[in-house]
């Protein structure tokens, strides 16, 4: 076994350290050596044999290995796990008995000039102290069984398994066909130990585990950086939209509070400049009698004056001069008689 029932008696002393000038080499290169001028390291090992000739019977049109055509795809056999299915390869029967088949190349031989790499030799060394080894001091934990076949019956259990990773070890197996003894024997063992385990691995704290967990698994500092970005940058994206659209309602919101006032009636007084401005021009161009129920005889002349055209106002003055608008308005559907509707400062 090792270590030993018994512990040796004696162990090296772990104390004595090996000497500065203590020589454990046996050869050392010779340091007067040198690389002889016609050494060539060019060449190859092996050349082409230029005094070979292809054998007679050789078949240059046949392959030495063909297709088997007794072969049969398996009807379990699929494709896209599987690949195309290929019948497997025999060897030639017309290959059997002649020299060869295929493509035939000249063999090659041993190079009588080659030397390979120059190395210094060696020689032996003259200060060459042998191997070192520490003393030898008393076991201080040494003890004697002296019935070590006195112990539990060791057996040996064999597992076959595959996996990815490294230096696996299994440990407090148990073969019984009771379950209590199953269940007792873990109690006293693997739950013990478990314990022990958790207790220690939480002491270490989470970032020590992390750092543990990537020794053996390098490629989780991968995993560990795509979740440490993905949640800023799902942050960046929710919120530069809502800052980008703030900034826009307040320049609008600056627009409206300082630019200067436009009249919302321009609109209406364009239109009825317009209308004047035909209504003018009927009252020119038709009769310049009244017309019947005016209380005037008929054909009695009057003269009209021409109308002129709306001067244009801003919304402050359209809303102090309202009643003068208004009135003036009325006075000329009066004497046009045409149903037009009042101007107001709403309009």
């Amino acid at each position: 076994f090792s270590p030993p029932i018994n512990p040796p008696k004696e162990i090296e002393d772990p104390d004595e350290k090996k000497p500065d000038d203590w020589d454990d080499r046996e050869r050392i290169p010779d340091p007067f050596a040198k690389k002889p001028s016609d050494w060539d390291e060019s060449e190859p090992a092996t050349i082409i044999d230029q005094n070979a000739v292809m054998p007679e019977g050789w078949l240059e049109d046949e392959e030495p290995y063909i297709p088997d055509p007794s072969a049969v795809k398996p009807d379990d056999w699929n494709v896209e796990i599987d690949g195309e299915w290929e019948p497997p390869h025999i060897d030639n029967p017309k290959c059997k008995d002649v020299p060869g088949c295929g493509m035939w190349t000249q063999p090659t031989i041993e190079n009588p000039k080659y030397k390979g790499i120059w190395t210094v030799p060696t020689i032996k060394n003259s200060n060459y102290n042998g191997e070192w080894k520490s003393k030898m001091i008393p076991n201080p934990d040494y003890f004697e069984d002296t019935n070590p076949y006195n112990m539990t019956p060791i057996d040996a259990l064999g597992l076959e398994l595959w996996s990815m990773t490294e230096n696996i070890i299994f440990d407090n197996f148990i073969i019984a066909d009771n379950a209590t003894v199953v269940e007792k024997f873990t109690a006293i063992t693997w739950k013990l130990k478990n314990i022990q385990e958790r207790s220690v691995f939480s002491t270490e704290g989470w970032w020590e585990a992390i750092m543990s967990s990537t020794v053996e698994r390098p490629w989780l500092w991968v995993v560990y950086s795509i979740l440490l970005v993905l949640p800023i940058l799902l942050v960046l994206i929710c919120v530069c939209p809502e800052s980008s659209s703030a900034k826009s309602k307040n320049i609008d919101a600056q627009k409206k509070k300082f630019d200067l006032p436009t009249p919302d009636i321009h609109d209406a007084i364009m239109e009825e400049e317009e209308d004047v401005k035909e209504e003018e021009g009927q009252v020119n161009s038709g009769s310049e009698y009244k017309g019947v129920g005016d209380g005037q005889n008929i054909g009695e002349p009057v003269a009209v004056q021409p109308w002129t055209s709306v001067e244009r106002k801003s919304p402050f003055e359209v809303q102090v001069d309202g009643e003068n608008d208004s009135q003036d308005t009325e006075g000329l559907l009066k004497m046009t008689g045409s149903p037009r509707k009042r101007l107001t400062t709403k309009e």
